[in-house]
Protein backbone atom coordinates (compact mmCIF):
# COMPACT_ATOMS: atom_id res chain seq x y z
CA UNK A 1 0.00 0.00 0.00
CA UNK A 2 3.01 2.38 -0.06
CA UNK A 3 2.93 3.80 -3.11
CA UNK A 4 -1.14 4.06 -2.76
CA UNK A 5 -0.92 6.12 0.01
CA UNK A 6 1.81 8.21 -1.72
CA UNK A 7 -0.34 9.08 -3.86
CA UNK A 8 -3.20 10.00 -2.08
CA UNK A 9 -0.64 12.06 0.11
CA UNK A 10 0.34 14.23 -3.11
CA UNK A 11 -3.09 14.74 -4.46
CA UNK A 12 -4.16 16.09 -0.69
CA UNK A 13 -0.72 18.11 -0.35
CA UNK A 14 0.79 18.85 -4.05
CA UNK A 15 -2.90 19.04 -6.24
CA UNK A 16 -5.57 20.47 -3.90
CA UNK A 17 -4.77 24.27 -4.74
CA UNK A 18 -3.49 23.75 -8.35
CA UNK A 19 -6.43 25.82 -10.58
CA UNK A 20 -7.44 24.19 -13.71
CA UNK A 21 -6.19 26.46 -16.55
CA UNK A 22 -2.93 27.58 -17.70
CA UNK A 23 -2.70 31.33 -19.21
CA UNK A 24 1.25 30.54 -19.90
CA UNK A 25 1.13 29.11 -23.23
CA UNK A 26 3.43 26.62 -22.08
CA UNK A 27 3.98 23.21 -19.73
CA UNK A 28 5.44 24.31 -17.39
CA UNK A 29 8.26 22.09 -14.76
CA UNK A 30 7.18 20.88 -11.58
CA UNK A 31 8.91 24.11 -9.61
CA UNK A 32 7.09 26.38 -11.81
CA UNK A 33 3.62 24.92 -11.72
CA UNK A 34 4.43 24.54 -7.58
CA UNK A 35 4.87 28.08 -7.95
CA UNK A 36 2.11 29.50 -10.32
CA UNK A 37 -0.33 26.74 -8.97
CA UNK A 38 -2.43 27.02 -12.57
CA UNK A 39 -2.20 24.07 -15.17
CA UNK A 40 -4.42 22.17 -17.64
CA UNK A 41 -4.10 17.80 -17.36
CA UNK A 42 -0.71 18.17 -19.20
CA UNK A 43 0.78 20.37 -15.97
CA UNK A 44 -0.43 18.39 -13.31
CA UNK A 45 0.65 14.88 -15.10
CA UNK A 46 3.93 16.10 -15.59
CA UNK A 47 4.42 17.26 -11.84
CA UNK A 48 2.79 13.63 -10.79
CA UNK A 49 5.39 12.11 -12.72
CA UNK A 50 7.88 14.29 -11.42
CA UNK A 51 7.12 13.33 -7.58
CA UNK A 52 6.96 9.50 -8.16
CA UNK A 53 9.96 9.53 -9.64
CA UNK A 54 11.32 11.52 -7.19
CA UNK A 55 10.08 8.91 -4.87
CA UNK A 56 11.04 6.13 -6.90
CA UNK A 57 7.99 4.71 -7.51
CA UNK A 58 7.87 3.15 -11.25
CA UNK A 59 4.91 4.92 -13.41
CA UNK A 60 3.18 5.19 -17.03
CA UNK A 61 1.40 8.54 -18.38
CA UNK A 62 -0.76 8.29 -21.09
CA UNK A 63 -2.29 10.61 -23.65
CA UNK A 64 -5.92 10.36 -25.22
CA UNK A 65 -7.65 13.35 -27.94
CA UNK A 66 -11.39 12.63 -29.32
CA UNK A 67 -12.59 14.69 -31.91
CA UNK A 68 -16.15 16.39 -30.61
CA UNK A 69 -19.00 16.58 -32.77
CA UNK A 70 -17.49 15.72 -35.68
CA UNK A 71 -15.63 19.27 -36.09
CA UNK A 72 -12.17 19.95 -36.25
CA UNK A 73 -12.04 20.77 -32.34
CA UNK A 74 -10.35 17.77 -30.48
CA UNK A 75 -10.07 17.82 -26.52
CA UNK A 76 -7.62 16.43 -24.83
CA UNK A 77 -6.67 14.68 -21.25
CA UNK A 78 -3.24 12.84 -19.66
CA UNK A 79 -3.02 10.85 -16.86
CA UNK A 80 -0.66 8.68 -14.65
CA UNK A 81 -0.98 4.75 -13.60
CA UNK A 82 0.87 3.04 -11.26
CA UNK A 83 1.16 0.05 -9.57
CA UNK A 84 0.62 -1.03 -6.17
CA UNK A 85 0.05 -4.67 -4.16
CA UNK A 86 -1.07 -6.33 -7.38
CA UNK A 87 -3.30 -3.38 -8.53
CA UNK A 88 -2.75 -0.95 -11.29
CA UNK A 89 -3.92 2.61 -10.41
CA UNK A 90 -5.09 5.41 -12.28
CA UNK A 91 -4.02 9.23 -10.54
CA UNK A 92 -6.45 11.53 -11.80
CA UNK A 93 -5.96 15.23 -10.79
CA UNK A 94 -7.08 17.60 -13.05
CA UNK A 95 -10.55 15.63 -14.14
CA UNK A 96 -12.62 16.98 -11.58
CA UNK A 97 -15.53 14.55 -11.95
CA UNK A 98 -12.85 11.73 -10.99
CA UNK A 99 -10.44 13.53 -9.25
CA UNK A 100 -8.67 10.54 -7.14
CA UNK A 101 -6.72 7.73 -7.07
CA UNK A 102 -8.70 4.65 -9.04
CA UNK A 103 -7.99 0.55 -8.54
CA UNK A 104 -7.98 -1.52 -10.99
CA UNK A 105 -7.44 -5.28 -11.81
CA UNK A 106 -5.20 -4.68 -14.64
CA UNK A 107 -3.77 -2.13 -17.24
CA UNK A 108 -5.96 -3.18 -19.79
CA UNK A 109 -9.33 -2.68 -17.58
CA UNK A 110 -7.83 0.94 -16.46
CA UNK A 111 -7.32 1.51 -20.22
CA UNK A 112 -10.58 0.47 -21.12
CA UNK A 113 -12.53 2.39 -18.22
CA UNK A 114 -10.43 6.22 -18.59
CA UNK A 115 -11.95 6.45 -22.41
CA UNK A 116 -15.25 4.80 -22.17
CA UNK A 117 -15.58 7.58 -18.62
CA UNK A 118 -14.65 10.50 -21.21
CA UNK A 119 -17.43 9.57 -23.60
CA UNK A 120 -19.87 9.63 -20.88
CA UNK A 121 -19.10 12.52 -20.26
CA UNK A 122 -18.53 14.62 -23.19
CA UNK A 123 -22.41 12.20 -24.17
CA UNK A 124 -23.96 13.68 -20.78
CA UNK A 125 -23.07 17.29 -22.45
CA UNK A 126 -24.50 16.50 -25.55
CA UNK A 127 -21.27 16.10 -27.46
CA UNK A 128 -21.34 13.17 -30.30
CA UNK A 129 -17.67 11.60 -29.83
CA UNK A 130 -15.66 10.85 -32.80
CA UNK A 131 -12.54 7.83 -32.03
CA UNK A 132 -10.40 8.60 -28.83
CA UNK A 133 -7.00 7.70 -29.52
CA UNK A 134 -5.23 6.75 -26.73
CA UNK A 135 -1.08 6.93 -26.18
CA UNK A 136 1.56 6.13 -24.01
CA UNK A 137 4.56 8.58 -23.66
CA UNK A 138 7.43 9.41 -22.35
CA UNK A 139 8.85 12.44 -20.27
CA UNK A 140 9.45 15.67 -22.27
CA UNK A 141 11.99 18.00 -20.93
CA UNK A 142 10.04 20.98 -19.80
CA UNK A 143 9.17 23.86 -20.33
CA UNK A 144 7.57 23.06 -23.39
CA UNK A 145 5.51 24.87 -25.22
CA UNK A 146 1.61 23.44 -25.56
CA UNK A 147 2.03 22.80 -29.43
CA UNK A 148 4.98 20.81 -28.70
CA UNK A 149 3.77 19.13 -26.34
CA UNK A 150 0.94 18.07 -28.12
CA UNK A 151 2.99 16.66 -30.62
CA UNK A 152 5.36 15.02 -28.41
CA UNK A 153 2.23 12.82 -27.09
CA UNK A 154 1.10 12.10 -30.43
CA UNK A 155 4.14 9.99 -31.18
CA UNK A 156 4.05 8.72 -28.11
CA UNK A 157 2.75 4.83 -28.56
CA UNK A 158 -0.34 4.10 -29.94
CA UNK A 159 -2.73 1.66 -27.49
CA UNK A 160 -5.57 -0.42 -28.76
CA UNK A 161 -8.45 0.14 -26.47
CA UNK A 162 -10.84 -2.62 -26.08
CA UNK A 163 -14.01 -1.30 -24.80
CA UNK A 164 -15.81 -5.07 -24.88
CA UNK A 165 -14.06 -5.02 -20.80
CA UNK A 166 -16.86 -5.32 -17.83
CA UNK A 167 -16.64 -2.13 -15.76
CA UNK A 168 -14.45 -2.70 -12.87
CA UNK A 169 -15.75 -3.87 -9.79
CA UNK A 170 -13.14 -1.44 -7.43
CA UNK A 171 -13.09 1.89 -7.75
CA UNK A 172 -11.26 3.84 -4.36
CA UNK A 173 -11.08 7.42 -4.20
CA UNK A 174 -8.19 9.57 -2.76
CA UNK A 175 -9.90 12.51 -0.70
CA UNK A 176 -8.97 16.08 -1.22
Amino acid sequence: MKNYKFAVSILKKHFADIKYGNPFGIIQSAEQLLKSKQGHCWDPTELARHLFNKEGIPCRTFFMDRAINNSRITKTHTFLVFESDGAVYWFENAWESHRGVHRYNSLQELLADVPRKMKEDEKSKGNSVGKIRLREYDAPKLPLHHMEYFYHCLNGNPISITSKLPRPAISRRGSR
